[in-house]
């Protein structure tokens, strides 16, 4: 062991009182702080010494103070052979003390060392005694920065002193030996009392006159503010926030594991043929559509155009999917489906790995039966197998990182995940992850240190995975890269020019997310910010690292202008995984001990209710709005009602994991009920054509092949369950090619804007033109139209979204 890192020897001290004063290039004022010293010292009646320590100085003060020992028996030398810091100087002289009390004060002589004496006779009855400095004389400047570093402490680290840098303290020799400094800079005082208060050791403080510098200038300067402050956030994380010891890692319960895998699987795979929802699910199962079709895997395409607004891998998949098992909206699910599964999967093996099978399984069930999660994986859209990319690639570096040397298999391995989210949506999974990464390692100071080399090859890895892509969709199309890393990502991160919302919109995104779990973040953020000794013990490094995740995910979307509450996925598994550890250590139903079992009873008794009285709410909101069978509604309610009737009754009555296995139980049935019947139902609503969807191509008109369009809007389910690749598509903006569409056929099929008045379809449609309508929702109206051939039509388009008309055309 290293002279730094060893304690004070317990032995039986030779003095009453022994005062240290660290010194680095001060031989200007080093003989008069000995000269004052002494004297003070003298005058209080009690055998001392005097020990100064020479910090690597290199101007004369270990020469002068070598003089003065020859002069001063009372006095010592301790030196350093280069530079330390203040902190290590300060541990020397500890080291080096023989005394029952020891004190220490600076080398600038801005201390009045008679004013000892109050401190001394405190120390009779405290641990420590700190000074306070009444009439602090230094610069406005230093006063300033001393201020806010005072503040700082307060609010981080819960400091009791208002004035923790004072540098005149007595420490009893038993309270000292517990609170030595590591530190090596000026952050040793703050080091020396946060230990003092989390040890519980008794502290006073008692003002103390201050002088002006009797001689030269102060060792201490602006540069000294981020070396504080680096040694003073790593110290927080890591001594405050998160000192709990290392999770052991544990092996996944097998049981555990088919329970969520199976739960899961139900909620995600079951039930997937359902209409698709415009825009966004018709338009990403077209694209894969096209794609399977032309061939062309390069660039993604939408009624035939270039769509480069997202990397190909999402429509490879879904693509993959339909040559498996054909172009039908159940295969198109299947993508974010399975993405959604094997997260869940994920998170319990790792979660097992960071905080053990019981936290692990109960932030994992909770992920399983959250609405926010579920009702992604059951949506066609690219952000669940994002989710999973990101998830398994910051799991992985934590593996890699978790030790003193980089894990280079679990780095590389996070680096291909890494590049793989790059290929689902951009560079946003490796924003998502680096500062995280980063933050973690320099935090936690146990961990590996990563360097410009790792990174290095960390990016090369993404480069190997991505780059091929995006130099032949460059290749193709040399726009792209322009409007794909520019317009796309970095402008409208800033601009907000799509879903703009405020900056607070992932607060109430985020508990609406986690229902019914949502009311235990309240508690969550309890459990993370008490000072409680018994709670900071559960806190470990990896709920550190799961943490520094959750709020960077959060912060990073709450600054892009444009929100979308789906962004939230990639957060959702950390936050539950927070959430069940922290049921683990507060009310968990499996603990052993009483008290635990008790509120474990308390919370989830109170849940249960909750969530019964909302299953009784939801029932009658379904029966009042026709959005279920009237006989299944009444069913339902009466269900609800009775679980709630019998939660109420039975109380303390049954054990607290039944309690817990019920309110898990009532939430599997809300997912059900609002995933199998109540999306389906919205899905209707929200898609081209409803229920007939899956169907069409066999039906009637769409079965004759005639000429389709889509007028006012580029419904992506319309060619796709027609399953053809002539449909063509008028946006508002292309009034033109509408009227030479019109002009060359006598017999269509129009897919109008459901936003269209009664007026504007008339305006829109010959007055002795035949129309039936096909199918109708709150998106579009189908319309089969027969035109007689020598009928001059006026047609006039309409915009959806300014229902103005445009323009007229003539035939």
């Amino acid at each position: 062991m290293s002279d730094f890192n060893r304690a004070i020897a317990p032995y039986e001290p030779s003095f009453s009182l022994s005062v240290i004063i660290p010194a680095w290039n001060e031989e200007s004022v080093i003989a008069l702080a000995i000269d004052e010293a002494l004297v003070a010292l003298s005058s209080l009646g009690l055998s001392h010494e005097l020990i100064v320590v020479d910090d690597g100085s290199l101007d004369r003060t270990a020469e002068i103070v070598e003089a003065a020992c020859q002069r001063y028996p009372q006095l010592r030398l301790v030196r350093h052979d280069e530079n330390r810091g203040y902190g290590a100087a300060l541990r020397s002289g500890f080291e080096a003390s023989r005394g029952r009390l020891v004190a220490f004060t600076d080398a600038d002589c801005q201390f009045d060392l008679t004013d000892l004496a109050p401190l001394l006779s405190l120390a009779e009855q405290y641990d420590i005694v700190s000074g306070y400095r009444i009439d602090r004389q230094d610069t406005p400047l230093r006063c300033f920065y001393s201020w806010g570093y005072n503040t700082l402490i307060r609010g981080l680290l819960k400091s009791p002193l208002r004035d923790v840098d004072c540098a005149l303290k007595v420490f009893r020799r038993e309270a000292l030996m517990r609170i030595m400094p590591e530190a090596r800079a000026f952050f040793a005082n703050t080091e020396m009392f946060t230990e003092a208060r989390l040890l519980g050791l008794s502290i006073n403080e008692v003002g103390v006159r201050h002088r002006p510098r009797a001689a030269g200038t102060s060792s201490v300067s602006i540069r000294d503010i981020p070396r504080t402050l680096g040694s003073l956030l790593p110290y927080w994380w890591q001594r405050v926030q998160f000192p709990g010891h290392k999770t052991t890692k544990g092996s996944p319960s097998v049981a555990a594991l088919m329970l969520i895998m199976l739960t899961a699987g139900f909620l995600l795979f079951q039930g997937l043929a359902y209409p698709l929802v415009e825009p966004d699910e018709g338009r990403y199962a077209e694209i894969g559509r096209e794609m399977l079709r032309s061939g062309d895997w390069i660039i993604p395409r939408l009624h035939h155009e270039p769509y480069l607004d997202k990397p190909p891998l999402f429509y490879w998949l879904c693509a993959t999917s339909f040559s498996l098992f054909g172009p039908t909206d159940w295969a198109a699910r299947l993508v974010p489906a399975l993405s959604a599964w094997l997260t869940v999967v994920v998170t319990y093996l790792f979660g097992c790995r960071l905080l053990g099978r019981t936290s692990a399984f109960l932030g994992t069930m909770t992920l399983t039966l959250s609405f926010g999660f579920v009702a992604c994986g059951r949506f066609l859209i690219l952000d669940s197998l994002l989710a999973l990319l990101v998830v398994s690639s910051l799991f992985a570096a934590h593996e890699a990182v978790s030790r003193e040397r980089l894990q280079w298999g679990w780095w590389l391995a996070s680096a291909f995940l890494c590049g793989l989210g790059v290929l689902t949506k951009g560079p946003v999974a490796f924003v998502l992850l680096e500062p995280v990464v980063m933050a973690h390692c320099w935090l936690n100071r146990s961990s590996s240190r990563v360097r410009l080399h790792h990174w290095s090859a960390f990016a090369g890895v993404i480069v190997l995975t991505a780059a091929p892509w995006f130099v032949a969709a460059a290749t193709v199309m040399p726009q792209f890269v322009r409007y794909f890393f520019w317009d796309h990502n970095v402008a409208r991160f800033l601009s907000g020019s799509n879903h703009p919302e405020p900056f607070w919109f992932y607060l109430p995104t985020l508990f609406l997310a986690c229902m019914p779990w949502g009311l235990l973040l309240l508690p969550l953020t309890k459990f993370l910010a008490t000072a409680s000794p018994q709670m900071r013990k559960h806190r470990s490094p990896e709920l550190g690292f799961l943490t520094l995740w959750s709020a960077w995910c959060l912060l990073f979307f709450s600054a892009s202008s444009g929100k979308l509450p789906t962004y939230l996925l990639p957060c959702l598994p950390a936050v539950m995984l927070l959430i069940g550890h922290c049921i683990h250590a507060t009310c968990s139903p499996f603990a052993g001990n009483v008290f635990s079992r008790v509120k474990a009873h308390a919370v989830f008794h109170r849940g249960l209710v909750y969530l019964s009285s909302a299953g009784v709410l939801f029932a009658g909101c379904l029966y009042l709005f026709g959005l279920d069978e009237r006989v299944a509604t009444l069913l339902h309610g009466s269900l609800w009602t009775g679980l709630l009737f019998a939660a109420l009754v039975l109380q303390r009555r049954v054990a607290p994991r039944i309690v817990y296995g019920v309110f898990c139980a009532a939430a599997f049935m809300v997912l059900t009920k609002i995933t199998h019947d109540v999306v389906p139902a919205v899905s209707n609503r929200n898609s081209a054509f409803g229920n007939s969807s899956s169907t069409l191509v066999h039906q009637g008109e769409w079965k004759s092949h005639l000429p389709v369009a889509c007028i006012v809007g580029d419904w992506g389910s319309v060619p796709f369950y027609l399953d053809r690749d002539d449909v063509s598509v008028f946006p508002d903006t292309e009034t033109e090619n509408a009227r030479h569409f019109i002009e060359d056929h006598d017999e269509m099929i129009l897919v109008v804007n459901e936003n269209l008045t009664e007026e504007q379809r008339e305006a829109f449609l010959p007055p002795d033109a035949e129309v039936r309508q096909l199918s109708t929702t709150s998106k579009a109206t189908a319309l089969a139209v027969r035109l007689p051939n020598a009928t001059k039509v006026r047609i006039q388009l309409i915009s959806a979204d300014a229902n103005e008309i445009p323009k007229s055309i003539v035939r």
